[in-house]
């Protein structure tokens, strides 16, 4: 910590070098109990895996609200395990399209899941296997697999359209 505030004094100059020590001094005594009293800063992931889930599901949906992904598919996550909230496999399927749509491999993988199963959603082969492309290409190595799982879902010819489809969905909903 002492060495956060080193460096940002480092950057102030003085003529003399009692005046950074000072400068120095006063730093610590001043910012070290600020730097404290703040804490760590809690994190929604870390939140959940301590069981913590409301607290969890709060922070990450504050966090959703601003498009980041890993956020919006961890508040998918609470939804379809029931975690800290009433269990809804729809709900789930909603957060995980949205962070499904700004790239985040696990909630393609999770979405692709719920169109497999057809919890939530209208069940889809078809769906299923292009977000599971979608996320195995993202390098989700559990997508893989289930693509894998499918086997013989969907045909060769079918398997093309489907990432097609998929392609020009990503292109009408994804900012450039």
């Amino acid at each position: 910590m002492s060495r956060l505030i080193l460096s940002a004094t480092r950057h102030l100059s003085f003529k003399s070098g009692c005046g950074r020590s000072l400068l120095r001094r006063v730093a610590c005594c001043l910012l070290l109990p600020l730097l404290v009293s703040c804490g760590p800063a809690e994190d929604a992931q870390s939140l959940f895996d301590a069981g913590e889930f409301e607290r969890s599901l709060a922070l990450a949906t504050a966090e959703a609200d601003l498009d980041r992904p890993a956020a919006a598919n961890l508040v998918g996550v609470h939804y379809y395990l029931g975690a800290g909230v009433e269990r809804d496999f729809a709900e789930a399927g909603r957060w995980f399209e949205r962070a499904a749509l700004l790239g985040n491999p696990s909630a393609q993988r999770n979405l692709a899941t719920l169109y497999l199963r057809g919890l939530g959603v209208k069940q889809d082969d078809f769906l299923a296997y292009a977000w599971f492309t979608e996320a195995a290409e993202r390098g989700n190595p559990r997508a893989a697999r289930y693509m894998a799982i499918m086997g013989d879902a969907l045909t060769p010819s079918e398997m093309v359209r489907a990432r097609k489809v998929l392609n020009a969905e990503l292109d009408k909903r994804l900012p450039d």
